[in-house]
């Protein structure tokens, strides 16, 4: 059985995947003069859309290493008992 932080990281890892091939996407589109800020706004969500992901990441592996320590002092804290 997986561990939900373990399961995070690759949907994150997908989500990324995603995310980056949107962006390519996005920046070969040559948009119609007229559709200049639509296109612009497109590509301000899709950059936002990254860096939400990117701090998604830095959080569950955050997350991730703060389980690891707990583990560790809850073995010490077996150990002493």
């Amino acid at each position: 059985m997986s561990r939900p932080t373990d399961d995070a990281k690759l949907n994150f890892t997908q989500a990324d995947t995603f995310i980056a091939q949107a962006g390519l996407k996005l920046r070969a589109v040559k948009p119609a003069p007229d559709d200049q800020a639509r296109h612009e706004a497109e590509l301000d969500m899709w950059r936002g859309l990254w860096l939400t992901n990117k701090g998604l990441i830095d959080l569950s592996t955050g997350l991730r290493a703060t389980y690891m320590l707990l583990e560790e002092v809850q073995r010490s804290l077996s150990k002493r008992k």
